[in-house]
């Protein structure tokens, strides 16, 4: 599951970690609202995207442009 934005996404993280944190097999990321802004940067009517995972670390680019996120794990 991923968690992005500022405001909203903490409030969402604070009323739901309890019930979420019982799920074994589920991991909660969370994006920055830096990063979301890069990946809207991507989006356009007919992309095509192509995504790098290293390290805990992400590159999405278009061919064009990449956007490098890192997301972090919620920990409960």
């Amino acid at each position: 599951m991923i968690n992005y934005g500022s405001r909203s996404a903490e409030v969402w993280w604070q009323q739901n970690k309890g019930a979420l944190s019982r799920m074994e097999k589920l991991t909660v990321l969370r994006i920055s609202s830096e990063d979301c802004n890069a990946l809207s940067a991507l989006a356009n009517r007919t992309m095509r995207l192509q995504c790098t995972v290293q390290d805990s670390q992400v590159w999405i680019t278009d061919g064009e442009r990449t956007a490098h996120i890192e997301p972090v794990k919620r920990e409960a």
